[in-house]
This record gives C-alpha cells, structure tokens and sequence, in this order.
C-alpha cells in the first residue's frame, strides 16, 4: 500500500511503523479508521497504550484540531461463528473466536484467489482487543478533548459493535 501511496503522491512523506511508538509531527488532523487502535499485532498495544497515544495526537494537534477514529466495542461481530463471502475469481471464509474475559475478538482469515488456472490461498489471525465506547469517551475527555460519537462517516455506516469518534482539540 506504501509503494501505491508513493505512486499516487511522490512528493509525501510516509513512515511503516506501530502507532504504537510513532511520534507525529504537529498536524491539524490525525485519523485511524478501520478499527486502527484494536489490533494487537504490537505486544505493547492496550487501554493504557491508547491513552498514551492518544495523550500524544493531542499535544501535536494544533488548536481545534481533529482526531477522526473507530474502535471495535465489546459487541463486535457478536452471533457470529463462521462467515463465507466469494466473488468470480476469490473466496474468503472467516472463523470468529471470543474471550468474553479478556474482551477480545480473534478472525482467523483464509482467502482464495484465482491466479491463471489456479488459487492462490493466503492465511491470517487477527486478534483485537475490544473498547466500550464509553471508557473510550471517557479517556479522551479526561485527556482535554471535546468528543462526539458518530455512527458513520458521512454517508458511509459503521458496521455494527463498531463506534466512531470525532475528537476536536480546543
């Protein structure tokens, strides 16, 4: 995805990192969408990382800046076992696992794609920790934002146990 950014736009600076450790510059907005903030692929990654960087985004927001992001809430994907979707030339079949303890939500994700007379078949484990939109609420209004809950960007729903936020810096 970075070498079609760079493609797209030659003169923009992109760094490949977690969010987890990334300092950013000063901006007027900061977004992460796509339930950006629940995946545990860093081993450094919680709540308590989350405020962190959030703590972060607002001290290199200018004033009324925005910070534009989803997290998948305690509800997410909720019912659901296993789930098939295909096209002409691909399938994908996902299996759901919960640890209702640890309030965490795990796809495992095998895909085929049709590549000539053949498929190609890719695996991969998604692991995501799960946020209430009310301690997230909480935390960012605790850090000095002003928040408001949205449940679509524009025109465009958020999926269901998904919540966004558009936090404003005062």
């Amino acid at each position: 995805m970075i070498e079609l950014a760079r493609q797209r736009v030659p003169k923009a600076r992109f760094h490949v990192g977690s969010f987890v450790e990334f300092r950013l510059p000063a901006c007027r907005a900061v977004t992460a969408l796509g339930e950006v903030f629940n995946y545990l692929f860093d081993p450094n990654n919680s709540l308590q990382t989350l405020r962190r960087v959030c703590k972060r985004i607002f001290h290199a927001l200018t004033p009324n800046g925005l910070l534009v992001f989803d997290v998948a809430e305690p509800g997410r994907c909720e019912g659901l076992i296993q789930r098939f979707v295909e096209g002409d030339d691909w399938s994908c079949l996902v299996e759901y696992r919960r640890d209702a303890a640890k309030q965490r939500l795990t796809r495992r994700i095998v895909s085929f794609r049709g590549v000539g007379d053949t498929y190609r078949r890719h695996e991969e484990t998604h692991v995501q920790q799960l946020y209430p939109r009310t301690k997230i609420a909480e935390m960012l209004r605790a850090i000095g934002f002003r928040v408001r809950h949205v449940g679509s960007y524009a025109k465009y729903p958020l999926s269901a146990g998904v919540a966004g936020f558009l936090a404003r810096k005062p």
